[in-house]
């Protein structure tokens, strides 16, 4: 809960295997299909839409979440766009799209960097962050969240004193209020 409800717009999560850091995110991107719903006029209007981004070492990676959050809008009953929403893992096809396309969700690879372009985003789960090359976040998604001032989630299990540990170090720091981090060690 805590994570959540952190009102920053990067979050950090540092925590050990099976703590929770899919279902958070999933859950995540749930709520943000509901402000979806509530802005659809006003996306219509000004010709934009929420377009979200789940990006993972590889699909595998990226499958976790979006399931949480295909399972979430499924239980709610929520009318999934046909064509236009797919949930093929073994293909790489993960997309989500409600509102008639206001609402949109992509599962990533960052395995082929080059792919990663696009339209501004609102928001975007980095999974498995310490896994991924810091140039993926650096030179291909941080800039599509320029547009919508969007956040960006990372979560990962640790993997010694990397990018993914200046991040959340970033998140320590009391003086950046954009960033915050948590820890969670499997034990």
């Amino acid at each position: 809960k805590r994570i959540l409800r952190a009102n920053t717009r990067f979050t950090v999560t540092a925590a050990g295997r099976r703590f929770g850091k899919s279902e958070n995110g999933g859950h995540k991107l749930t709520v943000r299909a509901y402000e979806a719903y509530f802005r659809r006029q006003e996306m219509e209007d000004r010709g934009k839409r929420m377009e979200y981004w789940i990006t993972g070492p590889n699909y595998s990676d990226a499958e976790k979440e979006f399931r949480v959050l295909y399972n979430d809008l499924s239980r709610l009953e929520m009318p999934f766009d046909r064509p236009g929403t797919y949930n093929d893992p073994i293909g790489g096809q993960m997309h989500i799209s409600l509102w008639g396309g206001k609402f949109q969700v992509h599962a990533k690879s960052a395995a082929h960097p080059e792919s990663l372009v696009g339209e501004g985003l609102h928001g975007a789960l980095m999974v498995e962050a310490a896994k991924i090359k810091q140039r993926v976040w650096t030179k291909f998604v941080r800039p599509t969240l320029n547009d919508f001032q969007g956040w960006a989630d990372f979560t990962s299990t640790p993997e010694g004193k990397n990018w993914f540990y200046e991040l959340w170090q970033d998140g320590q720091d009391p003086g950046n209020e954009a960033w915050s981090s948590f820890r969670a060690p499997a034990w």
